[in-house]
């Protein structure tokens, strides 16, 4: 078993959400199968019909990102900053500095109920030119849907 799986068994991760089980599952390939990669992370809200970088403490100030598509990038968020992480832990570190960014109010349900959606994005990155002379991406967006409490 390798280390990533161990970390999961001994952390519980019965407990926790999709995120940190993909983030386990990524890394564990990674691992198991010795890829030669970088690894990158975003965070993006989604709030009022704006998009922000939840990475950019400073999101009252920070102008509202635009969706654009290229023909080599495919569709993407302008300006949105990718971290490059290393390990499991790197991601669920920045996925917490991203979280204490995201818009939040109280409810009668929640103490603490997220207002705005999400978007964790995960990019894999070969670092070594193929055969056809191109490097291979892959990206992972796991959504976390706004708090809808409603007691009626």
């Amino acid at each position: 078993m390798n280390t990533y799986r161990k970390l999961a068994t001994i952390s519980g991760s019965d407990d926790r959400g999709l995120i940190p089980r993909s983030l386990v599952d990524i890394f564990a390939q990674i691992a198991d199968k010795n890829l030669q990669v970088n690894v990158y992370c975003s965070f993006i809200q989604i709030y009022n019909e704006r998009l922000f970088d939840l990475f950019n403490s400073n999101i009252k100030k920070q102008a509202n990102l635009q969706i654009r598509e290229d023909k080599w990038q495919g569709i993407y968020v302008e300006g949105l900053q990718e971290y490059l992480v290393v390990s499991e832990w790197d991601c669920l570190n920045m996925l917490r500095k991203g979280e204490k960014n995201r818009v939040t109010r109280s409810t009668h349900m929640n103490m603490r109920s997220s207002r705005s959606h999400s978007i964790f994005q995960i990019v894999v990155e070969t670092t070594k030119v193929d055969q056809y002379g191109m490097i291979r991406r892959s990206k992972f967006s796991l959504g976390d849907l706004a708090g809808s409490e409603k007691i009626n």
